[in-house]
C-alpha cells in the first residue's frame, strides 16, 4: 500500500533569495527532490507548487514547495512566523520534517 502522505526528514542551509523579494528558503536535497517528483507525478499532481506541512524544532506550519529549474530541485520558503519562533538566521543549517499534503 502506498503512503498517501509521505514524510521526509533532511537538513539544509537557510539561503536568501537573490531576486527582488528578500525571502528565506532552503533547497531540498537531490534525493528528496527526486522522490517528491516521483510521488507527485505518480498521482497526477502537475502544479508548480506542492502543499506541505513542515516542522522545524517545536514549530509546524503549512506552506508549499516550488519547482526550481536552476537547481533541478524544489525550494521551501521559510515563513517569517517560523523563522521568528525558532530564531532562524541565514546560513543556519536546520533539521526539517516535511509531509506532502497533496
Amino acid at each position: 500500500m502506498v503512503n498517501a502522505h509521505p514524510h521526509y526528514e533532511f537538513s539544509a542551509e537557510i539561503l536568501l533569495y537573490s531576486g527582488k523579494a528578500a525571502w528565506r528558503y532552503v533547497t531540498l536535497p537531490a534525493e528528496i527532490a527526486e522522490t517528491v517528483r516521483f510521488f507527485t507525478q505518480g498521482f497526477g499532481y502537475r502544479s508548480a507548487t506542492i502543499p506541505v506541512d513542515i516542522r522545524i524544532g517545536e514549530t509546524s506550519v503549512k506552506t508549499s514547495i516550488f519547482k526550481d529549474k536552476a537547481s533541478k530541485s524544489y525550494l521551501l520558503p521559510l515563513k517569517a512566523e517560523l523563522r521568528k519562533a525558532e530564531n532562524l538566521q541565514i546560513g543556519d543549517v536546520i533539521a526539517i520534517k516535511m509531509k506532502i499534503l497533496c
